[in-house]
């Protein structure tokens, strides 16, 4: 069953909302385990409200002194916000980047399962953005329309090979050439 635009829109709030409180909830572990500060955990996860949407968030952080949003990397570089610098499981303090996304990905690509569901927040590697996710494509194994199939594998492996040169001015991360080289030996097994 397609995936309708609204949908596809939800999912990516949701996924961008999962990354964020797993991440908030493993530091907020971190830093209260370490005994640096103590923290409600109840109401650590709560916060502002109200900011829809990335210029939502964005102009409710204005307007809000000494706060703190996240919004999508490709906003905040466009939208020249300031950034400030988070501090990944190096201890390491890390400015969210292409590069930096990159490199937290890459962290998994050895071990990455065969399903590919892997989260890539608060990954190791000195380089490495905390705040980082993966956005997955939901694909069939088997498709019974041929031209469909030969369709779908097309766009795929062009997503993996020409498609990764317009990462940087789209403002999305490239995937490490391991992780490329996994999706496409499980490409090829699509029928």
């Amino acid at each position: 069953m397609p995936i309708s635009p609204t949908e596809k829109l939800s999912l990516h709030i949701d996924l961008t909302e999962a990354v964020r409180h797993t991440f908030g909830l493993t530091i907020s572990r971190r830093l209260a385990k370490s005994g640096i500060v103590k923290l409600d955990l109840e109401r650590q996860s709560r916060g502002l409200s109200g900011g829809h949407g990335n210029n939502g968030i964005a102009g409710l952080v204005k307007q809000t002194p000494y706060s703190i949003g996240y919004v999508e990397l490709a906003y905040a570089i466009s939208n020249k916000l300031t950034q400030g610098r988070v501090q990944n499981k190096e201890g390491e303090f890390v400015k969210a980047s292409l590069e930096s996304v990159t490199a937290a990905a890459a962290e998994y690509a050895q071990d990455m399962p065969e399903s590919f569901r892997v989260s890539i927040t608060d990954a190791p590697g000195r380089l490495a953005y905390p705040i980082s996710s993966f956005t997955w494509l939901l694909v069939p194994e088997k498709l019974n329309d041929k031209n469909k199939l030969a369709s779908l594998r097309d766009f795929l492996k062009w997503a993996l090979t020409d498609g990764q040169k317009l990462t940087d001015e789209l403002m999305y991360a490239p995937l490490p050439a391991a992780v490329i080289a996994r999706e496409e030996k499980i490409l090829s097994m699509l029928q």
